[in-house]
Parts: C-alpha cells; sequence; structure tokens
C-alpha cells in the first residue's frame, strides 16, 4: 500500500492477471483484463465500500474513489485502486424513513432471492450436497483470505415501489416457511468444517443504487433458532424501505443502511451516504465482536465517531451532514 496525493488515503494493488492460490485449498484461479476492467467500471459508476474483513455488519471505514488497470513490466495487467477514509459520526436517530403513510403492496407475486455462500467451509461433497439441497439458489462468494466465518446471505433484488407489506415476510419467497427454512440452515451450518463459531443470517435488499441490510446474529449452539424465525418474518419493514429508496432516488439517501435483529425487533444499526457514516448510539453499545465469526480477534474495528445530531424518521435527513457537538 502507498500513499496517494490529494484527498485520497491509499492506493493499492488489489489484483492482477497473475495465477494465485485460494487460501485453503490448492486451486489456482486468475482474473481476466476484463473482469479488472469491470471492477474499474464499477466503481466509478457507484458506492464501492472498504469494510473491515469484509463483513458488512460492520459499518465501512472507507470507499473506493478510482480505479485503473495497468500493464506491467512481466506482460500481466494491474488493478490498483484508490480510496479515502469516511467520517464517522454518532447519531440519536432510531430509524431512517416514516413509512407509517405507504401504501398496502399490490398483487403476490412471489420475490426472487438467493444465498450466498462461501464454500471453503465445506468439504466438496458436502458443499455439493448444500447446493442441491438449498431452498434457494446458491451463489458462491469468495471474500475472506483465511477460514471464512458462516455468515450467509439471501440477496433479494428490489422488484417493487415505496409499499407495506403484510404478513410473515419469508412466505413472500414462496419457499415455505422460516421455520423450516430455519432448521435446514441450522443443520447446514453444522456440516461446515468448524462449527465451533457463532453465525450470521443476513438479509440483502439490492436495487440500483442503494442497499438495506439486515443482519440475524445465530449462537453456535442453535438456542437463537427463534430469533432467525421471528427476524425473517419481521423482515417487512426491511422490505418496504428498500423500494422507498428505489422509488424516491433522492440525492441524500443512504446507499447503505444497516440492522440487527435484536430482542423481537429490527434496530437501525448504521447508515452511509457515501459521504459520511452515521453510527446509532444503539449499535456502539451492542455491535457484536467480529471475533464471535472470524474465530480470531480483530482490532479498531469501529472508528472515531463524533457525536452528531441527527432528526429521527425524515427521509433523506440521514443524508445531510450534521453539525458538530
Amino acid at each position: 500500500m502507498s500513499l496517494p496525493s490529494g484527498d485520497n488515503d491509499w492506493e493499492i494493488l488489489a489484483a492482477s492477471t497473475r495465477p494465485v492460490r485460494i487460501a485453503g485449498t490448492d486451486h489456482l484461479t486468475s482474473f481476466s483484463r476484463e473482469a479488472l476492467e469491470g471492477v474499474v467500471r464499477q466503481v466509478r459508476d457507484g458506492f464501492v465500500a472498504v469494510t473491515v474483513e469484509h463483513l458488512d455488519f460492520l459499518p465501512p471505514v472507507g470507499k473506493w474513489t478510482d480505479a485503473r488497470v495497468v500493464s506491467a513490466a512481466d506482460g500481466a495487467y494491474e488493478l490498483v485502486m484508490v480510496g479515502r477514509r469516511l467520517t464517522h459520526h454518532i447519531s440519536d436517530a432510531t430509524e431512517v424513513a416514516d413509512l407509517s403513510e405507504l401504501p398496502p403492496r399490490s398483487g403476490q407475486a412471489e420475490l426472487l432471492a438467493s444465498l450466498h455462500i462461501e464454500r471453503r467451509n465445506f468439504d466438496e461433497a458436502v458443499f455439493d450436497d448444500l447446493r442441491r439441497e438449498s431452498p434457494f439458489e446458491v451463489v458462491e462468494e469468495q471474500k475472506w483470505s483465511q477460514l471464512p466465518p458462516l455468515i450467509w446471505t439471501l440477496a433479494i433484488p428490489v422488484s417493487w415501489g415505496a409499499c407495506k407489506f403484510a404478513g410473515a415476510f419469508f412466505e413472500t419467497l414462496g419457499k415455505g416457511t422460516a421455520e423450516t427454512f430455519v432448521h435446514w440452515l441450522g443443520a447446514a451450518w453444522n456440516r461446515s468444517k468448524h462449527p465451533d463459531r457463532d453465525r450470521i443470517l443476513g438479509l440483502r435488499f439490492e436495487s440500483e443504487d442503494s442497499v438495506v441490510f439486515g443482519f440475524v446474529l445465530s449462537s453456535k449452539d442453535g438456542s437463537t433458532a427463534a430469533d432467525l424465525v421471528a427476524g425473517l418474518n419481521k423482515a417487512n419493514d426491511l422490505a418496504s424501505l428498500a423500494g422507498l429508496f428505489k422509488e424516491t432516488r433522492q440525492l441524500a439517501r443512504p446507499r447503505r443502511v444497516a440492522f440487527i435483529f435484536d430482542r423481537d425487533e429490527w434496530r437501525l444499526a448504521w447508515w452511509t451516504t457515501g459521504d459520511e457514516v452515521h453510527r446509532t448510539r444503539w449499535f456502539d453499545a451492542h455491535v457484536p465482536d467480529p471475533e464471535r465469526f472470524l474465530g480470531r480477534a480483530v482490532l479498531d474495528y469501529l472508528p472515531p465517531a463524533k457525536t452528531a445530531a441527527v432528526e429521527e424518521s425524515q427521509i433523506g435527513e440521514p443524508g445531510r451532514r450534521p453539525d458538530d457537538r
């Protein structure tokens, strides 16, 4: 890593077309020049966060501001990325938008969803079984260079606008009940190479330029299965918020919003407009320790933050820059 000029804080060689060995396997892989150029387009066209250990339940510490593909002396192509830190603020907010006046969702079309899993947590035969048995399409992820945490994500593209969801949210996915899915999920996690770690089920509502996250923490002994069921069934407001962001397209709306399920309700954890991060007081008091999921300690996973006055409940207001106290 080198220090760039201007307003940026980092400049790194992120990837290249040279073959690399995936950690924990004998498998060699390489990126094409086209894949590297795709990353450049993604960075230049949208918001690409710098996260701690690829843990999406933690707020981003920065963002990538530019990227380029360069030709190296050995004929390989290299991806160089430039980024800067994001200022963190502490907020008293408990919500980011008022959903009370939204119209009810019309129609009963089932929503699409895919289950994102790190393959290296499982023996090949076990992973093939999980892919075959999963009620959702399985998408492989390769984020971590060491043993991946047991964090699985249901990714749900936002195909609806501003509306209120009724009933048990999980049933809108057309895959049976949350109880049945959670029973399968717990058994699947227990078949991992190292099941003696806590786990996380994430929900990711994705629209063109914003993401609403929801995270349900799960203990390794299975005692929190009821929380998983309740979190899945009570995700209506998360879906409504994602639809509202998709429809309003206000410049000040958050690029990412994260909630954590706790004590039978979804609690606002943090949000970012892409230029700054706002963390709630609840989150700072209850932030999960990454060691529970990684199996190793992580230092300084929350940057210092300024105390900020941010009012609740009006869409767009979390995006304004508050006055520091």
